[in-house]
């Protein structure tokens, strides 16, 4: 499971979600989303009010970035050349190979909003953007494999996540010291 070096996990995490990830393959919670003054914005999974099965759709509406513990057997070595994003392209193989991943709606990570990291940086968000299209493109091309099921709506959802970060690209022109998380937590 990977924790960037910014997140906070809650000390019960894995107690909660290893028994599940050894069950299902995979297992996730739903972090706060915190902003630079220690408030939490929103909770990534605050529409479920008990666990449930995250699948494709699911993953790729989320606004946030999410971790899940994984069983050995079904973690993932980074694609090589991806160097933004990593975490989509690992959560979209592990649904890909392993179906829907048990999550629950508990709060057990912080992501924190840190200005001037690599997603909250002056040009992170044309970063992402550019990242979203060379997945796009992998995906196309045949060189991110995943089941012909997941394939369209991988690359539908992506590109709705396209479209999500343009407008919050046209926002930020608007007011400069907007950061991705506080635009998404004022459209939830």
């Amino acid at each position: 499971c990977a924790l960037d070096a910014d997140d906070v996990w809650k000390p019960h995490r894995l107690a909660v979600l290893a028994p599940q990830a050894l069950r299902h393959g995979a297992a996730v919670d739903g972090p706060h989303v915190v902003d630079t003054t220690g408030s939490v914005l929103y909770t990534a999974f605050d529409a479920y009010p008990a666990p449930f099965m995250l699948d494709l759709s699911e993953l790729l509406a989320l606004t946030c970035p999410i971790f899940p513990l994984t069983r050995r057997d079904l973690t993932f070595a980074r694609k090589a050349g991806i160097e933004h994003l990593e975490d989509i392209v690992s959560n979209l193989l592990l649904i890909s190979s392993n179906g829907p991943m048990w999550a629950t709606p508990e709060s057990l990570m912080d992501y924190r909003v840190v200005m001037g990291s690599m997603c909250h940086g002056d040009e992170s968000a044309e970063r992402f953007d550019r990242a979203y299209a060379d997945i796009i493109g992998l995906l196309r091309n045949g060189d991110l494999s995943v089941t012909p099921a997941l394939h369209t709506n991988a690359i539908v959802g992506l590109e709705q996540k396209r479209a999500l970060n343009k407008r919050f690209i046209e926002a930020q022109s608007r007011t400069a010291d907007l950061d991705f998380q506080t635009f998404v937590a004022a459209q939830r």
